[in-house]
């Protein structure tokens, strides 16, 4: 399975991630994926290496910007070149799960056989932007 958040450590993003940690599936596992707008991500300049590890560590609470959440296993970071304004992932995100949900590549297929098949989608739960858990609108 694969879980697309925003990747910071804080509300649903936090919360998503500590679940998925207290669930580990050897089977299935999950892929815990957080696209993050670069210019809001705390510590970021020890991020920029090239062709190296980089071990990152949670930086203080007092840091303006916000800290990475540490059981998401992927980050894809977006640069809009702005420092300290969320939302530049927003239209990236959106495409990426639209990609991913199938309707990227339409909504039929032609099997080996010349059978033209309806292809399934997949389904996505996304938090209203509130971001109370009550209130999720299924896609």
């Amino acid at each position: 399975a694969w879980i697309i958040t925003g990747g910071t450590n804080a509300g649903i993003m936090k919360l998503v991630g500590e679940i998925v940690d207290m669930n580990p599936s050897h089977r299935r596992p999950i892929h815990l994926i957080g696209i993050a707008t670069w210019g809001c991500v705390a510590d970021r300049h020890k991020l920029e290496v090239h062709g190296k590890t980089v071990v990152y560590t949670t930086p203080s609470p007092n840091e303006p910007d916000t800290a990475l959440e540490p059981n998401h296993t992927k980050f894809i970071f977006v640069d809009d070149k702005r420092q300290g304004e969320y939302g530049g992932e927003i239209e990236f995100r959106a495409r990426l799960e639209h990609a991913i949900s199938g309707n990227f590549f339409g909504t039929r297929s032609k099997a080996a056989s010349g059978i033209e098949s309806q292809t399934l989608t997949t389904p996505s739960l996304h938090p209203e932007q509130s971001g109370y858990f009550e209130i999720l609108s299924f896609e």
